[in-house]
């Protein structure tokens, strides 16, 4: 087999199809058939069974009248005595079969038992996906029977039967839709069974689980206590199954737990580069599940570095060490069992990302609870301690960022709020995420800066076709200093720019600079008798100053190419003011495209930023342009970043 086409195919979803057919294509990546590519054969009597497979398909999707002509099966004779066939499958697809009407009946109780309330009622048909002028589609309509199924279990009915009837008329290609809903009595919940939890407390597991005796049954209560147990980290498997006691009229719950490695240890490494930087480190993580009982959790890290600045303009490598260590403790349960307990320490002592010339310690530790409010809202509280002290400055000009230079310390509390429906964090299809973060420093303790900080986080993602993403990003900071040194500390200040922003720049390039040029006079060497002629050098130092104020916008394609890889074609947008004023005209506009190769920690991605020429500034040039970095390809200077990082930019 070397080629299959299906011709005609326009109302449905090719890919889907193919997938439901045994004979298949040679396989290819990136349109190209490589030698090592495994051939399919080519089978008579399974491309038959397969033309009964298209008609169903097409059944199923509402095309009563599809029909599939007879294949042309093309031959030809390869050099090394094998045959290959390309065949073409002729599909006149017709018009589909719409809803008429539709119809959900509820039918009278037994004696004894209280009808359904018109209210519930009305509710369980407006939960009905399917309306008049739809396709009418197998799958679709299944899943609005069992959605139906669904929402009487969520209103109590837990022993709730749903029958269908779909009466097609296939000359008018008219369907109507008629569903009969048994409720049964209403139940509520009864007794709760733990199992499995091996060599943890029992009562410790138990506790977490909400479920009063003799309240009404929700099948949503029993999808949280999964949820919840699963985000504790500890297990494995979670069972959670309602066992219905007819003529108790009461739902008993059995859950059973598998707990996995309460103790782990991982050793690796990593690397990133970007424009002007870039690193390499080792990874060393361990973490106990049920630290000292009570299911806490305990993780510690040590990431050994060496950080490279790429920067120099004379081609040298400065590499410097550093190491990130940080500890943690996070206990369930803590007040309700909703809340956890989490605290940790911090403590990172390298060059400082905004300035590689620079080498400080810095501590952070923390003090919060965290709560989940339903499957799709989480919020934080906490109270922290940060403390900075710069160890040298290398630089040969003077420092133009007093927050680089002076040590300062401030606590502040943070609260952050997140609203989650992506379908996978990690590679996410469609979905919506919301966050905000807000901060409070100073103002009544000891403080080198009274601040307040707000940032706002906007992402959407929709799935167009099958195998496209549609990813969009909008960010908005602000930082608004009452008391310190201007600008606020310089870890709260807004980076626009690097992979996981405005990617045509390095990180933070895409915002407030410092520029700090000199002029040095130089004598020439002269011939014998000649007067030298002066000469001056003209050197420039920069600081990457961060933004008070920040915005960024973003669009992703995301395309799927074949298994594992795929590419992006993006545009980037945004900027930092270290003033604090949104400049929308600095829009630092970036066109770039993307590799990427999946994989179960995400992606690894390698992007190229495009810095459109007339669209970084509206009207203007940017302030000290020319000393943009450009990528040297031999006989040109293009103006370009590339970023090599593992995880989707947004």
């Amino acid at each position: 087999m070397d080629e299959l086409d299906l011709e005609g195919v326009e109302q449905v979803d090719e890919d889907q199809l193919r997938e439901r057919i045994a004979t298949q294509e040679r396989g290819s990546f990136l349109g190209i058939q490589w030698p090592w590519t495994e051939w399919p054969l080519y089978d008579r009597a399974i491309l038959r069974r397969d033309l009964e497979r298209i008609e169903r398909f097409y059944r199923a999707r509402g095309y009563y009248d599809t029909q599939v002509g007879t294949p042309r099966v093309d031959r030809e004779e390869e050099d090394d005595d094998r045959g290959v066939v390309t065949i073409t499958i002729p599909i006149e697809e017709g018009l589909p079969v719409a809803v008429r009407s539709t119809n959900v009946l509820f039918e009278p109780q037994p004696a004894g038992v209280a009808q359904v309330p018109v209210v519930i009622q009305e509710r369980i048909r407006r939960a009905f996906p399917l309306h008049v002028g739809d396709v009418l589609d197998e799958e679709e309509y299944e899943a609005a029977k069992t959605r139906l199924l669904d929402a009487m279990h969520e209103a109590s009915y837990a022993s709730a039967v749903i029958q269908g009837d779909v009466r097609v008329d296939p000359r008018s290609r008219r369907a109507d839709v008629v569903l009969r809903v048994r409720a049964g009595p209403v139940y509520r919940f009864g007794r709760v069974e733990v199992s499995g939890t091996g060599p943890l407390p029992r009562s410790n597991v138990s506790s977490l689980i909400e479920i009063e005796r003799g309240t009404l049954y929700r099948a949503s209560v029993l999808r949280d206590v999964r949820n919840e147990l699963y985000d504790i980290g500890v297990f494995a498997t979670v069972r959670v199954t309602p066992v219905v006691l007819e003529t108790e009229r009461r739902v008993d719950v059995r859950v059973e737990v598998t707990p996995g490695r309460l103790q782990r240890l991982r050793l690796g490494v990593g690397a990133a580069i970007e424009p002007e930087r870039g690193d390499v480190h080792l990874v060393s993580t361990y973490e106990h599940r049920n630290f000292l009982g009570g299911l806490r959790r305990v993780r510690a890290e040590v990431q050994p570095r060496l950080l490279f600045d790429l920067s120099s303009t004379e081609q040298e490598l400065t590499v410097r060490p550093g190491v990130l260590a940080s500890i943690g403790l996070r206990r369930p349960g803590f007040f309700e069992r909703r809340t956890w307990l989490a605290t940790e320490a911090r403590y990172d002592v390298g060059p400082h990302p905004s300035d590689a010339s620079l080498m400080r310690h810095l501590f952070n530790v923390s003090l919060g609870l965290e709560r989940s409010f339903g499957e799709l809202l989480f919020g934080t509280t906490s109270i922290n301690y940060e403390l900075y002290l710069p160890i040298s400055y290398e630089a040969a000009d003077e420092a133009l960022d007093e927050a680089l230079i002076e040590p300062w310390a401030f606590p502040y509390l943070q609260e952050t709020l997140r609203f989650d429906t992506r379908n996978d964090p990690l590679r996410p299809r469609r979905g919506v995420l919301l966050s905000a973060n807000l901060q409070q420093a100073g103002f009544v303790v000891p403080s080198t800066w009274d601040y307040l900080r707000f940032g706002l986080d906007m992402r959407a993602y929709v799935q167009p076709i099958r195998g496209t993403v549609l990813a969009l990003r909008g960010a908005i900071g602000f930082l608004r200093t009452f008391d310190g040194p201007d600008g606020g500390p310089i870890s709260k200040r807004f980076f626009v720019g690097g992979a996981n922003s405005v990617r045509g720049y390095g990180f933070g390039r895409a915002g407030s600079r410092a520029i700090d040029c000199r002029t040095e006079r130089q004598d020439a060497p002269a011939a014998d008798g000649e007067t030298p002629p002066p000469s001056a050098q003209r050197t420039c130092s920069e600081q990457n100053l961060g933004g008070t104020a920040s915005w960024e916008l973003g669009l992703e394609i995301r395309q799927t190419i074949v298994g594992d890889f795929g590419v992006v074609v993006f545009a980037d947008a945004g900027d930092a003011d270290i003033d604090g004023s949104i400049r929308p005209d600095y829009l630092h506009f970036t066109l770039g495209m993307g590799l990427r190769y999946y994989t179960i920690i995400g992606p690894i991605r390698f992007d190229v930023g495009w810095r459109v020429p007339g669209a970084q500034r509206v009207g203007g040039e940017l302030p000290n342009d020319e000393l943009e970095p450009d990528l040297d390809v031999g006989f040109a200077e293009l103006p370009i970043s590339f970023h090599l990082a593992i995880g989707e930019a947004f």
